[in-house]
């Protein structure tokens, strides 16, 4: 039984490490940009509380030893993988009396050239310009396997902001230097005065987290869906970061009252000499059932979006209205590369897969919710022992 794993995150490690156990083969396919990826979850973990850290103590006491244990760097590629398919049948082709997983699983993977090598080979001194930009170039390659497991959801790209993660009017015009961003934004968090949040996802509570002890001098927007989960843990960390920003509104809504108490009784010739108080207002509004429509660059306006959003009157209340701010980020999930699977009898209602291709599976475990990993890992190999029975199923 030889196997193929995609990713290079907590879900392809432990897949890894059960089939390992098994007795049986596998090959990890992870991008070769892995290690941008610990960077930012390590980023990530150290925002979380003291005593709910258990992202950081897995990573450094388990997933890091782990992954760099022989058996695991023995049988690893990093190389981006650019389509999975069967070897010979076409979508919706059967064999008479088998299992479609009787055929086996092509991935098709970018191979890319060690310049180092071409270095110690001495191909830059032997060989002229053109024959060494071929040389240089990526081409593809493939290797054939039993079985597929996809744990590669790090790897895709974030949604957009509208309905089913599908761009609003003008998203596609701005970019990171516009103030748009996706998924991972702390520095852009820190240097902003007005946020938007378009999502509340696992990772817009950590965004949040790293500018918790100056979110009060901040305006901070945030539209909610009803379809994100946060989570039992990270329900708990909004509400406490909630928390602590209403106690902060509260004690400078108390000073603003003794303030205007010593105010209101001064005479009318010593209060032309103050400025009037002014009462203090909230900094984080929450919009819940609306859309966004469109998110604008105004030309007249430089370091400011705008996202004009509406919401029906069975959501509430119908309205449409238009909020600025000067970085935006989108926390909407991730988005399906159908590229990639087109070749399988796959398909997929947001995030979650419909498979009905025998062998291939999803893993989609994502390093904000890893707990729960060995009862999906536990499902896949029972599974796998149904093809090794007298009679296919």
């Amino acid at each position: 039984m030889k196997i193929a794993i995609i990713g290079h995150g907590p879900a392809a490690l432990e897949t890894a490490k059960m089939i390992h156990e098994m007795g049986a083969s596998f090959k990890i396919f992870a991008d070769p940009n892995y290690k941008t990826y610990w960077d930012q979850i390590l980023s990530l973990a150290s925002w979380l509380p003291v005593g709910e850290n258990q992202l950081e103590n897995y990573f450094n006491q388990s997933f890091f030893p782990s992954w760099n244990s022989s058996p695991i760097q023995d049988n690893l590629l990093y190389s981006k993988v650019k389509r999975v398919s069967k070897r010979f049948l076409e979508l919706e082709e059967e064999i008479p009396n088998r299992s479609r997983a009787h055929d086996l699983f092509r991935v098709v993977f970018e191979n890319t050239v060690d310049k180092d090598s071409l270095k110690e080979l001495g191909v830059y001194e032997k060989f002229d310009q053109d024959l060494i930009q071929n040389l240089e170039r990526n081409y593809e390659n493939y290797e054939d396997f039993d079985f597929v497991v996809d744990c590669s959801r790090e790897q895709q790209e974030f949604n957009h902001s509208s309905i089913g993660g599908y761009p609003a009017l003008n998203e596609l015009n701005l970019t990171k230097n516009d103030g748009l961003y996706y998924g991972f934004c702390p520095k852009a968090f820190k240097e902003a005065k007005e946020i938007i949040l378009i999502g509340l996802n696992p990772l817009a509570v950590l965004n949040l987290k790293s500018v918790e002890n100056d979110i009060q001098n901040k305006k901070i927007k945030i539209l909610s869906f009803g379809q994100n989960e946060l989570g039992e843990r990270f329900q708990h960390m909004m509400k406490d970061l909630l928390r602590k920003n209403e106690e902060l509104y509260q004690k400078k809504l108390e000073e603003f009252e003794a303030e205007r108490e010593r105010y209101e009784s001064l005479e009318s010739y010593e209060k032309v000499k103050y400025k009037t108080p002014v009462q203090p207002e909230r900094n984080i509004e929450i919009f819940e059932g609306y859309t966004v429509l469109s998110i604008d660059l105004l030309h007249d306006r430089p370091g400011n979006l705008f996202v004009t959003i509406e919401r029906p009157e069975f959501k509430g209340g119908e309205d449409i209205r238009t909020i600025g701010a000067q970085v935006i980020g989108v926390f909407r999930g991730n988005k399906i590369d159908s590229q990639f699977y087109g070749q399988l009898n796959t398909d997929f209602k947001q995030e979650s897969p419909i498979h009905p291709e025998p062998g291939f599976y999803h893993l989609w475990k994502t390093v904000l919710d890893f707990e729960g990993i060995q009862e999906d890992l536990q499902k896949i190999q029972n599974d796998w022992m149904k093809f090794f029975s007298r009679r296919e199923e």
